[in-house]
């Protein structure tokens, strides 16, 4: 949950006490239905605060969790679209055997791309999402942005070496 170091204040005795109302082990339903939906009411909101389309929320096939760290969600978005990714590019195989053979055949081929200037946690998520890792150059001499050059360059070598980028970290 949340740390609030300063409880002489009103707004730190309030964190204190949300805080303390909500600790419990809040990373799935069974261990925790309340936060969970909590969690995915709060989500639904921002979603309207926002003024997302529908297809952003819950009741539709998006909703989201709520992560403790930014290198928590990049770990999470990229074993998401590996998997979404597989599961797409064997769904046409009826036998279950041969589809799960082909699943964990192509997983071997992925790659995930991030400019150079990218923050670490880009190539630590392919880590622990068991793919490869490829950096874009985003040079100097390019304000250390990634361009569409470099990207479609080192897209070009990937497939050149028979791998299927399937993920970008596009850093703003």
């Amino acid at each position: 949950m949340a740390f609030f170091p300063c409880n002489s204040s009103y707004p730190g005795m309030l964190g204190e006490l949300y805080s303390a109302a909500f600790t419990a082990p809040a990373f799935n339903w069974i261990c925790s239905p309340a936060v969970t939906e909590l969690e995915t009411i709060v989500l639904d909101w921002m979603a309207d605060l926002y003024g997302l389309p529908s297809c952003y929320k819950s009741t539709s096939e998006g909703g989201g969790v709520i992560q403790g760290s930014a290198s928590e969600a990049v770990v999470t978005v990229m074993i998401a679209a590996r998997d979404r990714y597989l599961k797409d590019a064997t769904k046409h195989i009826a036998d279950e055997k041969e589809r799960e053979d082909a699943f964990y055949a192509r997983r071997t081929r992925l790659v995930a791309l991030g400019s150079t200037m990218a923050h670490s946690s880009t190539q630590k998520a392919a880590q622990i999402a068991g793919v490869r890792f490829r950096a874009v150059p985003a040079p100097e001499e390019e304000g250390y942005r990634m361009t569409g050059s470099a990207l479609k360059e080192t897209v070009e070598q990937c497939l050149a070496d028979g791998l299927e980028p399937f993920y970008l970290t596009a850093t703003l």
